[in-house]
């Protein structure tokens, strides 16, 4: 008989080894994602900004709006909005009212807006 119970406690320390291998897996698995989540949001930020401070340097007409951007992030558009009212007939901009009355202030002084981030 005792050799069913040698069975059963290789069985049962090999299922443990099993639970413990998974939980280490899943946890690393959700530390894998949400690192690359914070990872590309902090590149999408940097990248914003760094448009924004190219911005800031060129005059505002076409002509610097033709040159190159400083990245090649895809779905990044830039440009100068001198007030709501440009905001507002922008295709594909959907702003909430706190966003389309930031640019007041900025346009009044003609300096960049400050991020809330």
């Amino acid at each position: 008989m005792a050799t069913p119970l040698i069975i059963r406690h290789r069985l049962l320390s090999i299922a443990l080894l099993g639970l413990v291998t998974s939980a280490l897996s899943l946890f690393a698995l959700y530390r894998a994602v949400s690192t690359t989540g914070a990872v590309r949001r902090q590149r999408a930020r940097d990248v914003v900004m760094a448009e924004a401070e190219r911005l800031a340097r060129l005059p505002p007409t076409a002509g610097s709006l033709a040159e190159p951007p400083s990245t090649t992030y895809l779905g990044l558009r830039s440009g100068w909005a001198l007030g709501p009212a440009e905001l507002a007939v922008t295709p594909g901009l959907d702003t909430d009212p706190a966003s389309s009355e930031a640019p007041a202030p900025a346009s009044s002084s003609m300096e960049r807006m400050k991020s809330p981030m």
